[in-house]
């Protein structure tokens, strides 16, 4: 996707830009630009506008000329592995029940892999 269409996909449904933007589960840390053949050549996809709104893939493509823009992401696994005693906030129970176990898990193996040095 160009990044021209990404911004008139964003500003279409969220029109207000208050909304979070996550890829995955993750949040997104920071944007670089890079030669396309740099670490790693991306699949683009070939898009059909004429089957839209409906599913308009019809095929895609390689190629190591030209540029990307490369979304960069972190999740609370990366963030607990920078930082075990970082701030942590699960706002509400859903958050609570579904995260709190595995942030103790992580925190716990990062404690142990560092503890020793």
């Amino acid at each position: 996707m160009k990044s021209k269409e990404l911004v008139r996909l964003l500003q279409e449904i969220d029109p207000g830009g208050e909304t979070e933007v996550v890829f995955g589960c993750r949040d997104i840390t920071f944007l670089q630009k890079e030669p396309m053949y740099y670490d790693g050549l991306p699949i683009t996809l070939i898009r059909d506008k004429s089957k839209r709104p409906y599913y308009d893939v019809i095929g895609f493509r390689a190629t190591s000329k030209g540029n990307k823009i490369k979304i960069n992401v972190m999740d609370y696994e990366d963030v607990l592995w920078q930082d075990p005693n970082c701030i942590i906030e699960l706002e509400d129970d859903y958050a609570k029940k579904h995260y709190e176990k595995d942030i103790e898990r992580v925190k716990k193996e990062v404690l142990e892999e560092i503890l020793p040095f």
